[in-house]
């Protein structure tokens, strides 16, 4: 693999702490702070040393094939998968990447694009939620999905951090995250909707909502400051990127504090005014739009 300037470390590690933070969140732990770091405090300018990664950089594609990877063990991909296959999964992906990150699945790859399809599949959060059933039945099958990814994800991010070969990847799984975040809201607000105020376990799960919605300000936050990263993403990564944000912002930020929800509209309009990023503006000025309260958009946070 050659050699790359990596996503900056400080990056990371607020990415991963945020994904291990909201999983044991919406678990209703009440382990740890549940603090989440300012918006307004993660990095947000690139070095100014480096330069914008070559769009026609070629990437080199060393992932294994679908039957490979079945055969060490990765559950079949003709259906959906129990926990018990996320957490297989994730231990196959575990001993690829320790052979080498360059045989982990990748996006659209010929060789491997339908593993990471499944991967990153919002297919599944679908089928769980037109099953019917309540919120609380919900609600653990989607966190199930949400935290295997999570370290599936977290496995990428370490490929990224020495290699800038994964940009594509890194964008799918954040913006994967993103959307399913915006499910997991849907169904914590209706599932503590369920106990009565009065009933001993209230405040607890109250409590791991509270922490969920700030480990999700921090989550938003760095992918903020990821569009800031020139030297680790493409161009057209990036814009993939907004595009997500454009369709998932307005369903989270609703769910956030006001002030921090506001925190998020004030950096994307930093974003906006930053020079070193006008080839990005177009596509934040409408991720602007989205989240910014106008009597035509009721959807966005006030």
């Amino acid at each position: 693999m050659p050699p790359a300037t990596p996503m900056p470390h400080r990056l990371i590690f607020f990415l991963c702490a945020a994904l291990v933070l909201l999983a044991l969140c919406v678990c209703g732990c009440s382990g740890g702070s549940g603090r989440s770091t300012s918006v307004s405090k993660l990095p947000l300018e690139p070095p100014v040393q480096e330069e914008p990664l070559a769009e026609s950089k070629p990437r080199v594609d060393e992932s294994l094939t679908t039957e490979e990877y079945l055969r060490r063990g990765l559950p079949p991909l003709d259906r959906d998968w129990t926990p018990d296959d996320w957490l297989k999964a994730a231990k196959v992906l575990l001993a690829v990447r320790l052979k080498g990150a360059e045989q982990l699945p990748r996006y659209k790859s010929e060789r491997s694009g339908a593993v990471f399809a499944h991967l990153t599949s919002m297919a599944v959060i679908d089928r769980i939620r037109q099953k019917g059933g309540s919120p609380a039945d919900q609600f653990p099958l989607v966190l199930n999905v949400f935290q295997a990814r999570a370290q599936i994800f977290k496995l990428y991010l370490a490929a990224l951090e020495f290699s800038n070969e994964f940009d594509s990847e890194v964008v799918e799984m954040m913006a994967m995250q993103y959307r399913t975040l915006a499910v997991l809201f849907d169904l914590t607000e209706a599932y503590l909707a369920t106990f009565k105020k009065d009933d001993p376990s209230y405040a607890v799960r109250a409590e791991g909502i509270d922490k969920m919605k700030r480990a999700a300000a921090t989550l938003l936050g760095v992918g903020l400051a990821m569009l800031t990263q020139r030297q680790s993403f493409r161009l057209s990564e990036r814009r993939r990127f907004v595009r997500a944000m454009e369709e998932t912002f307005p369903r989270i930020l609703p769910h956030l504090e006001a002030p921090v929800a506001a925190d998020i509209v004030t950096q994307v309009d930093r974003l906006i005014a930053d020079p070193s990023l006008k080839e990005l503006q177009p596509d934040l000025q409408e991720l602007a739009r989205t989240i910014k309260p106008s009597p035509q958009n009721k959807h966005a946070p006030r």
